[in-house]
This record gives C-alpha cells, sequence and structure tokens, in this order.
C-alpha cells in the first residue's frame, strides 16, 4: 500500500448548489472490526487536497475580510498541514483584534522603543474593555474563549509538532461561537471547551 494515491470528485446535492470539489490524498491500513466478528486490516483513505476547500464553519457574512481571509486559509490547510492551519486561525484573532480597536503595540515612554504586545496581551485588554474597564472580578467569557484560541495557535506556530485534528475542530467550533458573539451577538456556550483547550495548552481536547 505504500505509496499509493487516489483521486476524485465530489459534487455538492442540493439542487441550489451543485459545486463540484476535487478530491486527492493518499492510503492508510488500519486495524478494524470487521462484521462484528474479528478484527483485521482494511484501507481507508486519507484525503490531503480539496479544492476549493469546504467550509468547516460557518462565517458571519459581516465579517472583515482581514479577519475572514485567514480563516478561508485555515481551511484549505486543515487537510495538508493542520499546523499551519492553527497558525492561520491565530492570524485571524489578531485581526480580530485589531478590528475592535485593540493596540499592537505599547505606548512607550520617549526614551524607549516602541514594541508589539503579545498576543495574550491583547486578548486581556479586549477583556476589560469588554468588562468596561472593570480589573477586579470574573474575567468576560470570551477572553477565556480567544485565550483557548491562542494556545493551539500558539501550537500550531511553535511548538514544532503537528496539531491534533479534533483539537482543531474544536478550536474551530469555539471561533465560530465567538465570530457570533462579537459580530451577530449570537450567544452559546464554549466555555467548558476553550478550558479543556487552556489546560493541556492546545494539545487535548475534551468535552
Amino acid at each position: 500500500m505504500q505509496g499509493l494515491r487516489f483521486n476524485a470528485f465530489l459534487q455538492c446535492n442540493l439542487a441550489s448548489c451543485g459545486e463540484v470539489v476535487a478530491m486527492a490524498g493518499g492510503y492508510d491500513v488500519v486495524d478494524d472490526d470487521i462484521d462484528g466478528e474479528a478484527w483485521g486490516t482494511v484501507e481507508v483513505l486519507r484525503p490531503e487536497i480539496l479544492f476549493p476547500a469546504p467550509w468547516i464553519i460557518r462565517i458571519p457574512s459581516a465579517t472583515p475580510s482581514a479577519v475572514k481571509d485567514p480563516i478561508l486559509a485555515a481551511f484549505r490547510l486543515y487537510w495538508v498541514d493542520p499546523s499551519s492551519s492553527a497558525n492561520k486561525l491565530r492570524v485571524s484573532v489578531e485581526a480580530l483584534l485589531t478590528e475592535f480597536k485593540i493596540p499592537r503595540y505599547n505606548k512607550p515612554r520617549r526614551t524607549k522603543k516602541r514594541m508589539p504586545l503579545s498576543l495574550a496581551t491583547r486578548i486581556e485588554r479586549y477583556g476589560k474593555k469588554l468588562n468596561g474597564g472593570v480589573t477586579v472580578g470574573p474575567r468576560h467569557p470570551y477572553e477565556k474563549l480567544l485565550h483557548a484560541l491562542r494556545w493551539v495557535g500558539n501550537a500550531g506556530s511553535h511548538s514544532g509538532e503537528e496539531v491534533d485534528g479534533e483539537v482543531l475542530l474544536h478550536a474551530f467550533e469555539i471561533y465560530e461561537h465567538v465570530l457570533e458573539q462579537v459580530i451577530e451577538k449570537r450567544p452559546a456556550a464554549m466555555g467548558q471547551i476553550a478550558q479543556a483547550l487552556i489546560a493541556s495548552k492546545g494539545a487535548k481536547a475534551t468535552r
């Protein structure tokens, strides 16, 4: 099976769509329960390229292009390079904070050099802004969600290890929720997933 490849064309069955997607990838041989009677090896397809890439989450129509474009790139990279996909999500989060007027640089004294703010600091400033400038008491829930995305993005950007595909799907799910809340103001409950990603520093996703 080594070196075998496949290609296929998929077509959406919705009458209003009908879009054709090109797919290519390789084969994997895995152990599986065959007919509920015995274990054996089976061949499974492993997609690595889908063009155009299907949307993994819904992006609100009012999402600015600086935020949306990295998400679309993350969709494409998910199949071939999950770590790069996670990095693109991080880029989008940075752009989202910029859209909400969170500074990218500090304000140094005249004798100091201007330095970029870390994503963690920018998220904290956004949380403070959402809390009306209050720094005591519970943090704003959006802050927790964005920190979860930061950890996954960091894992894709700096850890040197490939981000787990399931972890990345959880990150997409959280980001969809964040965009719905901050752009469309739609409520949902993602705090538990966010806490799991924070606790594992982007390495494990549990509900």
